[in-house]
């Protein structure tokens, strides 16, 4: 068992780092974005102005790696290598759920269903990685329905961490004033 864990490390170590290295650096710096600076923004100036620029923020700095990724095609959120999952046999459930997402013909159930899961994703996920696996096709030009698809994870994605952090800012601002 061990044998074939270290076959498939070394068969894909360039890929493996390719991931591993892209979403290190990526989830550090929305770590450092979501917590210290969407704390203080909303803190700062407020749900509603600081709410505005954390949330436009968000949509830049998602925009401008959305764009990133499609241009340079450094797979580094790993999206298009579960789309070459599509063509082989004996899938995982795992591997069977992440090609169902892709899937591009859907009937009107796996629709419903592909947007539920949209937004569940959305509320732990980063908006980025989920407009990502949720795109038709990668590394071939972004298209109108791309960007939507951007626009509508950033909406999602940042309404439901605004509502989590405008509650916790809102819940210190009340405790500090008592004291």
């Amino acid at each position: 068992m061990s044998s074939r864990i270290v076959g498939w490390l070394i068969r894909h170590k360039e890929r493996i780092r390719t991931i591993g290295v892209g979403l290190v650096v990526y989830e550090a710096f929305n770590y450092i974005y979501d917590y210290p600076f969407y704390l203080f923004a909303l803190y700062y100036w407020g749900v509603i102005i600081g709410g505005t620029i954390a949330v436009s923020g968000s949509l830049l700095t998602n925009v401008a790696l959305f764009w990133a990724y499609d241009r340079f095609k450094i797979d580094w959120l790993g999206a298009y290598a579960l789309r070459e999952l599509e063509t082989e046999e004996n899938k995982s459930r795992f591997e069977r759920a992440a090609v169902w997402i892709g899937k591009k013909d859907k009937t009107l159930l796996e629709k419903i269903l592909t947007t539920i899961v949209f937004v569940i994703l959305l509320v732990r996920i980063d908006p980025l990685i989920v407009a990502v696996h949720f795109q038709k096709q990668h590394f071939r030009g972004l298209k109108a329905g791309d960007w939507m698809l951007l626009a509508a994870a950033v909406i999602v994605g940042n309404v439901w961490w605004l509502i989590q952090t405008g509650m916790l800012v809102t819940l210190a601002r009340f405790v500090l004033r008592l004291f």
